[in-house]
């Protein structure tokens, strides 16, 4: 049973891996069209892919358009609705409950 756990969490890493690689330069330019802020454009990449692997995990994400276009529909919600607040941004993922 634990070979069965370890071969599913290593394909999900891989794939995980490849949205990255894929993805990575389409998301971070798509951010830094509206912060210029490297340390914060880094905290809102990451937000965006934490966003999109619990829409994944949750059964939410339905493939009606292309991926990309879905992608840059969550880094643009998440950097719209993301105030600013002292110098560092709010996100919602890791406000204590």
């Amino acid at each position: 049973m634990m070979n069965l756990f370890i071969s599913t969490l290593q394909v999900a890493m891989r794939l995980f891996n490849e949205l990255l690689m894929r993805y990575d330069a389409y998301v971070h330019t798509y951010i830094r069209y509206s912060i210029s802020d490297e340390d914060q454009v880094e905290d809102v990449f990451q937000e965006v892919f934490i966003k999109v692997m619990l829409t994944i995990r949750q059964g939410r994400y339905t493939a009606e358009g292309k991926f990309k276009s879905w992608l840059g529909r969550v880094a643009h919600n998440l950097d719209r609705s993301l105030p600013q607040t002292e110098g560092s941004w709010d996100f919602p993922a890791y406000r204590e409950q």
